[in-house]
């Protein structure tokens, strides 16, 4: 960038000479000519008089209350006078053109700033910067303003407080001082900040005009609004009830009283907080009804009421006990079997509301025996005896009252017995052969028809039975120890079982191998492959696997995994036999399984090529080696990653071409194929630089005004990129130059 800053007020012609030189030393120069035009110099406001108003009062802006500076021209003659808005006065005007009037805006005080500028009356840079004119605003008091204040109500003996509200542009909210007064005696006043309070006398019912005020301590404001105070219900008063006393099962009957200062018509209600007291109010006669054999305490609550308020009192009722008989309540029957024992607890069957100690006794019993602890009572039968009796039972409170008593029929069931399974010894039997044992059992209930049934803790053991025979089968191959469980049931759905072991003795089994039709693998390869797959033993015995006639295939074994490899660069068929032994003394397994080696082609090899270099703009040819065991006609391909370096190939020849004017490093891929396998190498082509010249763009003539610097953009090529030079010369002493 090249800055041209004429001297202060100069105008002419300038030649400027400019160079442009690289890192390398080469170098450009070219000529042009700046011719710098005289123009017109803006006056300047410096500073003003002092200026100030009253607030809210007009005051005239004139030239003389500017101070002004123009080289150019006379202050102020030909000079003109212009004020802009800036928000802070609400009307200007001008007077003439060398005066403006203005109004500072409403309640404005303080500095007012008033945007000026003067005008020289030239046709260029005639104006004057924008100048902040400052006047000071003295400050007038306004009054404050309350805020509206709407009618207000509230209920009979309730205070009511609203917030006052006021504005003044001439203070804060918090400086000023309200106030409030009531026409009527019967309603007070008070204020606490802006907070006003009217309080209606006791029982006091209608009007009252309410006067706030505001004031700043100067000026004031004031208004009124109406109060109503609505009547309201006062609520009745119950005549006092106090402790009551009632037998157990007498009812109690109480006259209710209340009171209300409004003489409206009452209603009277009641409530128990217990089942055990019923509540019944007809007019002002309360009725308290203990339940049948209730005593003790009971809250009662009475509530008068005059449809709007009510007024309440809970008072204490006792209800004084009275002895009662005991009572007893058995069901028809209990049963239990022959040979057993039956428990019941009494304590649902008996009862004594007054809770007294009762005493349970019984009579009746002669085959069945009984025991009573407190009211638990055991029932047993003579061994063996079954039937009915009816026995009585008898309660006794010992307070003098009658006894009481119930009959119950007690009924004993007979019972069938079990069949008994005669014990079996451990069994044992050979792989693959079944085994067939008799059952037998003892029942004691002559007649009783048994049946016999079985299970096996294993699939592997099937069971059948048949009448009283049982036939145990082992699946094929299966041996081990099995637990069979056999069951007696007899006509009654009682049983018995017992289980005992078989044991299945194992018998050797010879090994079995099944191999694939064919095993494929690649000349120079290797196929692995694992024979559990393929051969079994069902007594899993520790099986041997060898092999036999191979020639040009070899075979390792290890344990079952197979691995096969051929002679070097062969492929063909050769038919392998694998033989298995559990040498168990059994029959060897054989199988044949032909191999094949298909034939398989050999990659080309490049010879390594290795770094290589030529300069910018010079091409390089390379003879391209490369390597094939099958005398395969190989083919060659190239390419580069800059697009900046072009290669080109005929036969094995490979040419690199670099762009005009690049240098750097390139990678070249070089690929050689046989027509099925390939073989590639990457190497690093290194393109040297050469310098080249710079060259800078043309300059055309150039214009400026006086006492104005001009500033170009100088630009040069340079197809290395370098570090460029910029130096610039007039011809004479009236233009500087600097270069940035």
């Amino acid at each position: 960038q090249l800055t041209m800053d004429p001297a202060q007020d100069f105008h002419g012609d300038v030649t400027i000479t400019v160079t442009v030189t690289d890192d390398g030393g080469l170098s450009d120069t070219t000529d042009f000519v700046l011719n710098v035009d005289p123009v017109n110099d803006a006056p300047v406001i410096i500073g003003q008089v002092e200026l100030e108003t009253i607030e809210e009062t007009s005051i005239t802006i004139v030239f003389s209350d500017l101070l002004v500076e123009d080289v150019d021209n006379d202050y102020p003659e030909g000079f003109t006078l212009t004020v802009l808005d800036s928000g802070d006065f609400s009307d200007f005007y001008s007077v003439g053109i060398d005066s403006v009037s203005i109004i500072p805006g409403l309640d404005f005080n303080g500095t007012l700033v008033v945007p000026v500028y003067v005008n020289d009356g030239e046709e260029d840079y005639s104006q004057s910067d924008i100048f902040d004119l400052e006047i000071a605003v003295t400050n007038l008091n306004d009054s404050p303003i309350l805020g509206f204040l709407s009618n207000q109500v509230t209920n009979e003996d309730t205070a009511i407080s609203i917030i006052l509200f006021a504005t003044d542009v001439d203070n804060d909210s918090t400086d000023l001082i309200f106030s409030g007064s009531s026409d009527n005696e019967n309603v007070s006043v008070s204020l606490e900040g802006n907070q006003l309070t009217m309080t209606p006398d006791l029982n006091f019912t209608g009007s009252a005009n309410i006067t706030a005020e505001v004031t700043d301590g100067q000026f004031t404001d004031s208004g009124t609004f109406l109060l109503t105070v609505v009547p309201i219900n006062d609520p009745p008063e119950l005549g006092a009830i106090g402790p009551q006393v009632t037998p157990e099962d007498t009812d109690l009957i109480l006259i209710l009283s209340a009171t209300d200062v409004d003489n409206t018509e009452l209603y009277f209600e009641a409530s128990s907080d217990t089942s055990g007291v019923i509540t019944t109010v007809e007019g002002d006669l309360l009725t308290l009804s203990p339940a049948i054999n209730f005593n003790g305490i009971a809250n009662i609550t009475v509530t008068v009421s005059d449809l709007f308020y009510t007024s309440t009192e809970t008072f204490v009722l006792t209800v004084i006990p009275v002895n009662d008989p005991p009572n007893i309540d058995l069901p028809e029957s209990f049963t239990f079997a022959e040979d057993s024992t039956l428990v019941e607890d009494f304590t649902d069957y008996i009862g004594d509301i007054d809770e007294d100690d009762l005493t349970l006794t019984v009579s009746g019993n002669e085959n069945i025996t009984i025991s009573i602890d407190s009211f638990e009572v055991t029932f047993r039968s003579a061994e063996n005896w079954n039937g009915v009796e009816t026995l009585t039972f008898t309660v006794n409170d010992h307070q003098g009252r009658d006894l009481a008593s119930d009959d119950i029929d007690i009924i004993v069931l007979p019972v069938n017995d079990q069949p008994v399974l005669v014990d079996i010894d451990p069994q044992e039997t050979d792989e693959d052969n079944s085994l067939t044992i008799t059952l037998s059992a003892i029942d004691p209930d002559e007649g009783d028809e048994v049946t016999f049934g079985a299970v096996s803790d294993t699939d592997a053991v099937g069971v059948l039975v048949i009448d009283n025979q049982l036939t145990m089968t082992p699946d094929l191959n299966f041996n081990g120890i099995v637990t069979i469980t056999v069951t007696v049931t007899d006509n009654g759905n009682l049983s018995d079982e017992t289980s005992f072991l078989l044991t299945v003795t194992p018998v050797n089994d010879p090994p079995t191998i099944t191999l694939p039709a064919s095993f494929t693998f690649a000349e120079d390869g290797s196929l692995i492959d694992d024979f559990t797959q393929y051969i079994n033993d069902v007594d899993e015995n520790e099986l041997i696997l060898t092999v036999s006639g191979n020639e040009n295939i070899t075979i390792s074994i290890d344990v079952y995994e197979v691995t096969f490899e051929a002679v070097g660069d062969w492929y063909g068929e050769e038919t392998l036999t694998f033989m298995v032994n559990d040498s168990e003394g059994r029959d060897i397994a054989f199988d044949d399984v032909l191999v094949i080696v298909t034939p398989v082609n050999d990659m080309p090899e490049l010879v390594e090529i290795g770094p290589q270099e030529t300069d910018e703009d010079i091409s390089l040819t390379i003879t391209l080696p490369a390597e094939d065991v099958d005398n395969s006609e190989l083919i060659f391909s190239a390419e580069s990653d800059n697009e900046s370096v072009i290669v080109s190939l005929s036969g094995d020849q490979l040419t690199m071409l670099p762009e005009q004017n690049y240098n750097g490093f390139v990678n070249i891929t070089v690929t050689v194929s046989d027509g099925f396998l390939t073989d590639f190498e990457t190497f690093e082509l290194s393109v040297n630089a050469v310098n080249d010249a710079p060259i800078l763009y043309e300059i055309g003539a150039q214009l400026t005004d006086e006492d104005i610097p001009l500033e170009i953009i100088l630009s040069a090529v340079d197809v290395d990129e370098d570090l460029l030079i910029f130096e610039a010369t007039p011809f004479g002493p009236d233009v500087s130059t600097v270069i940035n």
